[in-house]
């Protein structure tokens, strides 16, 4: 029996290896490319009244879907509406994206109303369900629709117009940028018209009516979509679909992004550091009320806040702390839960539903501030009747007994406390005496019984 060299049986070890190395990468490869074929379908839920929270929600996923190559975006729109502020937060996510985004309406009964007619135009492929609707797109008015006597005025005539001729402007350029209708996208704006799905797909206002994702995922395959200038071809078949919902951070921001919550934590906030103030110790009013005051803050910041009902705001809480101090017969008070409501009032500057406070919240709020001030206003003007109990005047007419005379001091003990005292007449321990003065806190005393 032939024996094979060492060396030898030691290179055809190691091309065994090699070849079994380089067809195991081949069938990786192979496995990869054929795993890649199926598109990766992200769909995201614009659900509700369109704010930060929703733009928050929005971001992040369209970065997780970019990280994950995702092929394509749908987003599924039911909305009223919401900030301009958001809607055009949102749009610039949209436009911006490497990947395609469909918005989609759905399911029946849902609505794409004022900023949610902006985002369908901006994205690529618009679509809706049967039974959906979408338009009302004017822009409201932003802080009321008059001046003070309710009729309007040049000033509000000529915002308004700006506000309008922009948001005109703004849905022509999505119109022309993915080729549909424009002057349709006029009408939503400029006269609040909305229409149905049959009608928006014979007017080509949308791309395509589906009665589901799938449905709208088989008629959207192998078509064509500009991104960045560059024509690329859907093929998104076979796919699997990966829902991305609102998280708890979410779910979070939009709580606290409420303009009556935001409201409510600043009024927690207050309460808390004033009574920390107040009874300095307690700790946990001053932290909850300092937590709560940073929430409400940072609600605001988000918000479109008018800076005008904020300072009202403060200067009623600070007229009303003011009041305690400095004897003004009350009209600082009243004066400070004047400006604190009207503060309130005029605190969100938008009439956009869902983003507005609630009027009974307000009035609450300054009714429990203005009981709080008359209460105090009254315990001030009730201690300042009532006689006096303790301290120097009192003493006068107090009687006593002499308890110690030594070293040339006589001393007595009246009302918890051990005094000096001096008489016309010497005195002795356990002799009956009666305060007739005071003088530099040493008791004038006359002997009697």
């Amino acid at each position: 029996m032939t024996r094979i060299p060492c060396y030898k049986s030691k290179f055809i070890l190691v091309l065994l290896l090699s070849l079994f190395v380089f067809f195991s990468s081949f069938i990786t490869d192979a496995n990869s490319e054929v795993k890649s074929d199926i598109a990766k379908v992200y769909v995201f839920e614009l659900k509700g009244p369109i704010g930060p929270a929703t733009y928050d929600y929005l971001f992040r996923s369209f970065n997780n879907a970019d990280k994950a190559n995702a092929s394509i975006i749908v987003l599924n729109i039911d909305t009223p509406g919401g900030l301009a502020s958001s809607m055009r937060d949102i749009n610039r996510l949209i436009l911006g994206s490497k990947i395609p985004v469909v918005g989609y309406v759905s399911p029946s009964g849902a609505h794409a109303a004022s900023a949610g007619t902006f985002i369908l135009y901006a994205c690529n492929i618009a679509a809706m369900a049967p039974g959906t609707n979408l338009g009302s797109a004017s822009p409201i008015s932003i802080g009321g629709t008059g001046g003070m006597d309710g009729k309007k005025n040049n000033q509000t005539s000529t915002i308004q117009k700006k506000v309008m001729e922009d948001s005109l402007a703004y849905i022509r350029s999505l119109a022309v940028l993915r080729d549909r209708n424009v002057s349709w996208a006029e009408r939503f704006v400029a006269n609040a018209e909305s229409i149905t799905a049959e009608e928006a797909l014979k007017n080509n206002v949308i791309n395509y009516k589906a009665n589901n994702l799938q449905d709208l995922l088989t008629k959207i395959n192998n078509t064509y979509v500009k991104i960045n200038n560059e024509i690329i071809k859907l093929s998104i078949q076979p796919y699997e679909i990966k829902t991305i919902k609102p998280d708890w951070r979410s779910d979070l921001l939009a709580v606290i992004t409420n303009p009556t919550v935001a409201y409510v934590l600043l009024l927690i906030g207050i309460y808390g550091i004033v009574f920390e103030f107040a009874n300095p110790g307690f700790i946990a009013p001053g932290v909850i009320g300092a937590i709560a005051i940073l929430l409400g803050m940072y609600s605001l910041h988000l918000l479109p806040l008018n800076y005008a009902g904020f300072a009202l705001m403060l200067l009623g809480l600070g007229l009303m702390v003011a009041e305690a101090f400095v004897p003004s017969f009350g009209i600082l008070g009243i004066a400070g839960i004047v400006a604190f409501i009207l503060g309130s009032i005029f605190l969100i500057d938008t009439d956009v539903p869902g983003f507005t406070l609630s009027m009974p919240v307000i009035f609450t709020a300054s009714s429990i501030f203005g009981a709080a001030f008359f209460i105090a206003i009254q315990l001030a003007f009730r201690s300042q009747r009532r006689p006096i109990v303790t301290g120097v005047p009192h003493l006068i007419g107090e009687k006593g007994t002499i308890i110690v005379c030594e070293d040339g001091k006589t001393k007595i003990y009246i009302q918890g406390a051990i005094w000096d005292v001096k008489s016309i007449k010497n005195l002795k321990p356990k002799d009956k005496v009666e305060v007739i003065g005071v003088e530099n806190l040493v008791l004038i005393v006359k002997k009697v019984g």
